[in-house]
């Protein structure tokens, strides 16, 4: 192990391992609990069109992975406020536009294609000096924005209504939380690619609300169940010299399918203590407060419509 640690590729991947899982746990839980896995998935793909027009102009991928999908996060905050009917197709079409002119441009780059390929499936030992600082960057970036505005953020996501009853500008802040979806895409997509980094922006999360009951926890556990999953893959693909990121989904995938049968169990053992059913309206009753758990320790109300609701129930 300590061979490998010498080189200073392994210890640049390892250090993006680690970076890498901050950004993912704070955007991650958000995607996971509002269920916008669909418009992160478009972006992401959307993001390879920039990504082989950069390579085909000669400049670094990962400024135009920023540049492209910097411009389809905020078309998408557009999009969901002003057409929520359309969304469905007009994501298919972000999605199939960006990998559309990613593949033409791929075909048009002569020597570049092996590297433009390692962003299809990413490989994280091939990342170079200046793309670990721009993803250093870009980490920051994300971290400030998302803790100077996340009660803001929580707010819109979660209750537009009563948002728009403060005067919040909601489309300006969909606009600014998808382009740091994008620009978390970017820094995942050099670890595992485009086509498995939905599993790094959900599957820490998914796994961490199996256990914890509130955001602030969520990001906290997400980060920790990712970084360790990083590390561990890396280390695992080197002795059984197989390809990280494919490594690394794996090991998220087993932790999930184990959380899913843990909580099931769980919920099997609390039954046969409290064998008596629940009625239907104490059910949604508690569902509801497992919601108003997730926002209460970031003091965010509830809007009066769920209040009645409750209520008449």
């Amino acid at each position: 192990m300590s061979s490998i640690l010498s080189y200073l590729f392994f210890q640049q991947a390892l250090i993006v391992a680690i970076i890498a899982a901050v950004p993912c746990a704070i955007i991650g839980t958000f995607v996971v609990i509002k269920r916008i896995s669909m418009i992160s998935g478009s972006i992401s793909h959307a993001t390879f069109g920039g990504l082989a027009i950069a390579g085909y102009l000669g400049i670094s991928p990962i400024i135009g992975g920023v540049i492209f999908g910097a411009f389809s996060g905020a078309a998408v905050g557009v999009i969901k406020r002003r057409a929520k009917n359309r969304l469905d197709p007009i994501l298919s079409f972000i999605w199939a536009f960006g990998m559309a002119i990613g593949g033409i441009f791929l075909y048009l780059t002569e020597g570049y294609t092996q590297d433009l390929f390692s962003f299809m499936f990413g490989n994280i030992l091939t990342i170079e000096f200046w793309d670990l600082i721009a993803l250093i960057i870009l980490t920051v970036i994300i971290v400030l924005v998302a803790i100077l505005g996340f009660q803001t953020i929580q707010l819109v996501l979660f209750d537009e209504e009563y948002a728009e009853v403060r005067n919040i500008p909601i489309m300006l802040v969909n606009v600014l939380f998808y382009v740091l979806v994008a620009l978390t895409i970017i820094v995942i997509v050099s670890i595992v690619g485009i086509i498995l980094l939905i599993a790094f922006l959900t599957l820490p999360a998914a796994i961490s609300l199996y256990y914890q009951k509130t955001i602030k926890r969520t990001m906290i556990m997400s980060g920790i169940v990712l970084a360790v999953s990083n590390v561990s893959g890396l280390f695992i693909a080197h002795f059984i010299q197989l390809p990280p990121g494919p490594v690394i989904v794996v090991l998220l995938s087993i932790l999930y399918v184990f959380s899913m049968f843990y909580d099931w169990i769980h919920k099997k053992l609390r039954k046969r203590r409290h064998p008596i059913e629940p009625h239907a309206c104490d059910m949604e009753l508690e569902s509801f407060g497992v919601f108003q758990n997730l926002l209460q320790e970031d003091s965010i109300r509830t809007s009066p419509t769920k209040s009645v609701e409750t209520e008449n129930c």
